[in-house]
């Protein structure tokens, strides 16, 4: 069987195959170690996306966040 440990923030830390697809069902880049999640780079080792959200998009998660924490 195929199996992954991981720890808290993506990064592997074990892995008994050499499958492209990792943490999250994202797809494994060797060459840089990164993880592609559609329009970002996520750095397992880093812990952080390499590129930050448009700004339409940032707007949209703020008053997501006000409805769901009752912030006016």
């Amino acid at each position: 069987p195929e199996t992954y440990r991981y720890n808290a923030f993506g990064e592997e830390l074990t892995s008994s195959v050499t499958s492209p697809w990792r943490f999250a069902s994202k797809r494994y880049d060797p060459e840089t170690g990164y993880l592609y999640f559609g329009r970002r780079y996520y750095s397992p080792t880093l812990y952080v996306y390499l590129w930050q959200l448009p700004l339409p998009q940032l707007r949209c998660l703020k008053a997501q966040r006000r409805i769901w924490h009752g912030d006016k």
